[in-house]
């Protein structure tokens, strides 16, 4: 099976950049050691500007001013998403790491699918609490808020 792949950059706001560092990372079928795709490598400083990005990002336009509806709304357009391409996805993960396309679609696609809507249910609804302290003169409130900008490798 041919691939096209769409060439990748990393995205450092506020534009695509090219990184620093102009290495490739490779994933290969398994079974015929083809290259599936190639996207470009990050050095420490690329990782650092994209989390600084994210994290004002975070901080100034989408994330602490969200609210838990457009978050929902956010994470269930990408589960939709999936779902549409969930047989290309599914192939794609067949390729990447050898195991039948229907146990993708079914394991591995539905159930990051049935995530993603998990979490997006939650965001509505996670509220804080007001407790009793000391005496009936105080109240102590919890809030929750979102975590801000965690990085995954």
């Amino acid at each position: 099976m041919k691939l096209d792949c769409v060439p990748s950059v990393n995205a450092l706001a506020p534009s695509y950049k090219s990184p620093r560092y102009r290495g490739n990372i490779e994933t290969t079928n398994p079974s015929t050691e083809q290259v599936i795709c190639s996207v470009q490598a990050a050095s420490a400083k690329d990782v650092d500007l994209a989390v600084k990005a994210a994290r004002e990002a975070f901080n100034t336009t989408w994330g602490r001013h969200a609210s838990g509806t457009k978050r929902a709304a956010l994470i269930h357009k990408l589960a939709d998403l999936m779902e549409r391409d969930a047989q290309s996805l599914a192939e794609l993960e067949s390729l990447d790491n050898g195991k039948p396309v229907g146990v993708a679609l079914e394991g591995d696609i539905a159930e990051s699918v049935g995530c993603l809507r998990y979490y997006a249910g939650w965001a509505d609804k996670i509220h804080g609490q007001t407790i009793e302290v000391n005496d009936d003169t105080k109240m102590a409130y919890t809030r929750h808020e979102p975590v801000g900008v965690c990085g995954q490798m």
